[in-house]
């Protein structure tokens, strides 16, 4: 996780105040299942409307529940913005944020199961290919080398995926002591505690990634991807 994102993610988590949390819980639970009522909507009218086989797009909702690092953002912002209401409404989403990371994975398991893309008699490998890694290395204050689990909702559904069907990620190795723990061909074996399957880390140079990523990806292929705006029949 790059230096920028652990002082953020250090930052919010500061701020929480967990008796907060936990008594408005079942709030949090309401709007998690509200959210998550708007989204198979959402996704049932988007299935029909593109003409998706069944049964892949009774579940195609599935994928879309897990969410993180963008929501906390906008939380700390409102909560930074409008000091009154503003600090309910992050306790209230940072708390849905922790039940969506819980259940996304397994919903999404589920998911690919009945819509027949995860035999659970056959265990086939998968290859998954990202720019963020979903375990970073690093030192801690000690000096040694420490593993962090990257906090991205995609990441955590992928990885617990990963994780019942082995195989190989292949990601950008952003960790500061990433290069310290791989093999002759680049290659560890995650999670550490119970290694399942193999991440194939990639050396991109600051100029290639700033240029590709930074520029190229955020500010080219992302916008276009969530502004487009559907045609306009003459």
């Amino acid at each position: 996780m790059a230096p920028c994102f652990e002082v953020f993610f250090v930052a919010v988590g500061a701020t929480l105040r967990l008796d907060a949390v936990a008594a408005i819980g079942l709030s949090a639970l309401a709007l998690s299942a509200v959210r998550l009522g708007f989204i198979r909507l959402g996704v049932g009218v988007g299935v029909k409307l593109s003409g998706l086989p069944e049964p892949i797009g009774s579940y195609a909702w599935t994928g879309l529940v897990s969410q993180a690092g963008i929501t906390l953002g906008f939380a700390s912002i409102v909560a930074t913005e409008f000091p009154g209401w503003g600090n309910q409404v992050q306790l209230m989403l940072v708390a849905s944020i922790a039940i969506h990371e819980l259940v996304g994975p397994i919903l999404f398991r589920r998911g690919l199961a009945q819509a027949g893309e995860l035999d659970v008699h056959v265990l086939r490998p998968l290859i998954v290919v990202s720019n963020r890694e979903p375990y970073l290395h690093t030192r801690d204050e000690d000096g040694r080398i420490a593993v962090r689990a990257a906090t991205g909702g995609v990441a955590v559904a992928l990885d617990a995926l990963m994780r019942e069907r082995g195989g190989v990620w292949i990601a950008h190795g952003a960790g500061p002591a990433d290069r310290l723990v791989v093999d002759a061909t680049d290659k560890v074996r995650v999670p550490p505690e119970s290694p399942s399957y193999v991440l194939r880390r990639l050396w991109l140079e600051e100029p290639a990634f700033s240029a590709y990523y930074g520029g190229f990806a955020n500010e080219g292929l992302w916008p276009s991807m969530h502004s487009q705006q559907p045609s306009q029949e003459p």
